[in-house]
């Protein structure tokens, strides 16, 4: 078996650098030998230790988890370096009415759908059935368009991931990404690990996205991409797979947004922007959307931020590759879903309503239509 090497960052380690890490430490994160064989221990370790929702990624060697552990787009000078957004905010013709088109119901359906499926563990038969419903799910939402396609992104493991295309009219080569995990997990049992929360809530809330831009007919100048990964419980696979792959393809993904956990109440506010291993101004920007289309009314939307401290979700796969990247989440991480990773990860759990996950759903909306204009004056 070909050796393998996890990342993950000291400030989580403790009982798991005495029980994994070598002597090498890089910085804010260490390097570890993993085995299949660890992969309960990690995450019970992770998640019941240091209330942690995964937290590493996986390399081949370990020169390639050095390189990793070292990466300078996690410095603050690369998180910080302006980019290329829109410089106004000026899409309401399109944007104001696609936000009437959200449906809670729709976004509750899609969680039923997913959470009912059992499991979608990566390596699993059901976590393979998942990605090729949600492929007929989305392939129908665009039928019609010539401009639209979905294929399914394989992997060495049984569940592929999925990519819902819209070209742009104006710049195809230039592309703008909206993301959440298909995979779910249970440390006990793999077989039942339903993850409404984990990560239903956030496909759902990407796939009302999709629905929507298709169906008010919007015609990007950028190609918009839709994005279900797979294998995000068991280091960030699927993702970095798939950005990993574009990077070697030159593709020149402008900015990416991630979706994990949208339905669970856990604080006052709507949703916590995290604030590491982001972009800061292409946060500062969806804020700015919010204060536009959210601030008051039936689509207002609350926010705090929060930091997740660690490697916590497919936005680190962007980010890792230099590509701006900002995850909006359900919670502050202290307030976590504690029901996440187990058989009682289900919609009663959540928002079933549905109001709370539209909440994502319409900065989805307003973020993919905003930066898919085709304004070539750009801040940078």
């Amino acid at each position: 078996m070909q050796e393998q090497w996890i990342v993950f960052d000291n400030d989580a380690t403790g009982s798991l650098i005495t029980a994994l890490a070598t002597d090498a430490r890089l910085g804010a994160r260490a390097i570890a030998r993993f085995s299949p064989e660890l992969e309960t221990a990690l995450h019970e370790t992770f998640h019941y230790e240091k209330h942690r929702c995964g937290g590493y990624t996986l390399h081949l060697s370990r020169a390639a988890a050095e390189v990793e552990a070292a990466n300078p787009f996690y410095s603050d000078n690369y998180l910080n370096r302006p980019l290329a957004v829109p410089c106004r905010i000026d899409q309401q013709a399109d944007v104001v009415p696609a936000l009437e088109l959200v449906d809670t119901e729709h976004i509750i359906g899609t969680i039923e759908c997913l959470q009912d499926m059992g499991t979608r563990y990566y390596d699993s038969d059901a976590g393979q059935d998942a990605a090729l419903e949600l492929e007929a799910r989305w392939s129908d939402y665009g039928i019609g368009r010539s401009d639209f396609s979905v294929t399914r992104f394989e992997h060495p493991w049984k569940q592929d991931s999925v990519i819902a295309s819209i070209k742009g009219a104006a710049l195809p080569g230039e592309i703008v990404v909206i993301g959440g995990h298909l995979d779910s997990i249970n440390k006990c049992n793999q077989s039942v690990a339903p993850g409404a929360d984990d990560n239903a809530s956030g496909i759902a809330a990407v796939s009302e996205v999709l629905r929507v831009v298709l169906a008010y007919g919007f015609r990007p100048q950028r190609t918009l991409q839709f994005m279900a990964y797979a294998a995000e419980e068991v280091g960030l696979r699927g993702s970095c797979a798939i950005a990993e792959e574009y990077k070697r393809a030159a593709k020149n993904v402008v900015a990416a947004l991630q979706l994990d956990m949208t339905g669970f109440s856990g604080s006052p506010h709507d949703m916590y922007f995290v604030n590491d291993y982001v972009s800061r101004p292409l946060t500062d920007f969806l804020k700015k959307l919010i204060g536009e289309y959210n601030r008051q009314g039936p689509h207002e939307i609350t926010f705090g931020d929060t930091d997740c401290g660690y490697a916590c979700s497919d936005h680190v796969a962007w980010t890792r590759v230099g590509v701006p990247a900002a995850f909006p989440f359900e919670a502050l991480f202290s307030d976590y879903n504690k029901e996440i990773h187990t058989a009682r990860d289900l919609l009663r759990k959540l928002d079933k309503t549905g109001t709370k996950q539209a909440c994502f759903a319409k900065l989805g909306i307003e973020f993919m239509m905003e930066i898919s204009t085709s304004r070539t004056a750009m801040e940078r």
